[in-house]
């Protein structure tokens, strides 16, 4: 439960709007043809305006048929009534709390207790969605899972026999891409050499192929000519190598690639296209780079950075996501942490070139909004993140992993 701290009376913003409001008090939905200029660059200061599922969080997954549009969510501790009668009965019924928030506020965690023959004794579990507890259920039972959001294994640990889980990574691969030439930023310098090394990127879909200078892991899809994913390693902190990504106007990404030329590669891909590399335009350039930057402090960080792409091909969103370790650092494989508990991760699906900032939100804020779990970049890309030697049990946990704040 979360104390009350605003009211927002809708009726004082515009009493020409019909309202269907959720029993939790705290998101109001709309219906028929109306205005929202009223409620535009308000910057999130007691609510988010959100006038399409494009514009929301993709951790909320807001993203079913029943979820109306427009859509008022408001920020832990206010909540919405429709009008002055209303607004007073709302203000008088709710004088010890209300719940329903963003359940990554600290006042929306609950407690788990478990006991039980199949349940081991004295163990503390990190945090954990309580969508996973439907799978634990069906594992205590003994029977199969109907689909749901929540992911099998993930409470394995509170389980004296867990199941035999099948690793749906174990599936995911990528093989270079044939056929693929350079063409160099530096004209006086056009060699540039195509490498053997390799990513923790992956996909499950056997038209993507992937594309390494050494310095820079591409996965490419042949089935729609688009760039998916590339990762790049922080050598440094705040320095990323080869200064990849420092160009992404819709033409090129490249490493120190300005428009007058620079010491970078630019790859084209043949037989299947003539095409450049090329990235659309991105409203959300400066978000882009901040992310990075920020995911940039540590050594050794992995960073990956991808499209996520609508049917007919256009870019609906971008996700930057980093993977980096603390304390006793990398295994000598440098494919992840030698304890668990160093391994830090953040990730961002952040809005595509079409979504205006209509609340008008600091670069900050935004980036708040917009951090997500990498379970749910895989999810709606079919790329695997994590590196495939990591252990499942592992993955479960990091992948799954939000921050309550970014780093």
């Amino acid at each position: 439960m979360r104390n009350i701290l605003h009211y927002v009376n809708l009726n004082s913003i515009d009493p020409e709007y019909s309202v269907v409001k959720t029993w939790a008090l705290n998101n109001v939905l709309f219906y028929g043809n109306i205005s929202t200029e009223s409620l535009k660059c308000k910057k999130g200061e007691n609510y988010r305006v959100y006038r399409s599922k494009e514009e929301v969080p993709l951790r909320y997954h807001y993203d079913h048929e029943n979820i109306g549009f427009p859509y008022i969510l408001g920020n832990p501790g206010t909540i919405f009534a429709s009008n002055d009668e209303n607004y007073a009965i709302e203000r008088n019924n709710n004088k010890s709390g209300q719940h329903g928030w963003d359940n990554m506020d600290p006042t929306m965690e609950a407690i788990f207790f478990a006991v039980g023959p199949s349940i081991r004794s004295n163990i503390t579990l990190p945090p954990f969605q309580n969508i996973h507890l439907y799978n634990l259920f069906a594992d205590l039972m003994e029977i199969p899972a109907a689909p749901n959001d929540g992911m099998s294994g993930v409470l394995d640990d509170l389980l004296v026999y867990p199941p035999r889980r099948e690793n749906e990574f174990e599936r995911y691969s990528v093989k270079p891409c044939e056929n693929v030439t350079f063409e160099s930023c530096d004209k006086s310098n056009p060699t540039i050499s195509i490498s053997e090394s390799t990513g923790s990127l992956l996909s499950n879909d056997f038209s993507v192929c992937s594309i390494s200078t050494g310095r820079l892991f591409l996965l490419y899809s042949r089935r729609i000519n688009r760039i998916v994913g590339m990762e790049i390693l922080v050598k440094e902190k705040g320095s990323y190598e080869g200064e990849v990504v420092t160009k992404m106007d819709g033409r090129i990404v490249g490493e120190n690639c300005g428009e007058g030329g620079g010491n970078s590669t630019v790859p084209s891909l043949l037989p299947e296209s003539s095409l450049k590399l090329t990235w659309t335009t991105f409203n959300s350039l400066s978000l882009v780079e901040k992310a990075i930057g920020k995911l940039a402090k540590s050594e050794n960080t992995r960073i990956q950075i991808g499209f996520i792409y609508d049917t007919d091909g256009s870019t609906k969103s971008m996700f930057v996501s980093g993977f980096w370790c603390d304390g006793d650092g990398w295994r000598k494989e440098s494919d992840y942490c030698k304890k668990e508990g160093d391994t830090k991760t953040e990730s961002y699906v952040l809005p595509g070139p079409a979504i205006e900032n209509f609340n008008c939100l600091g670069e900050e804020t935004l980036l708040f909004d917009y951090r997500t779990s990498i379970t749910d970049i895989e999810n709606v890309t079919g790329l695997s993140l994590l590196p495939k030697s990591m252990p499942l049990s592992m993955r479960r946990r990091i992948s799954l992993f939000l921050p309550s704040q970014t780093f």
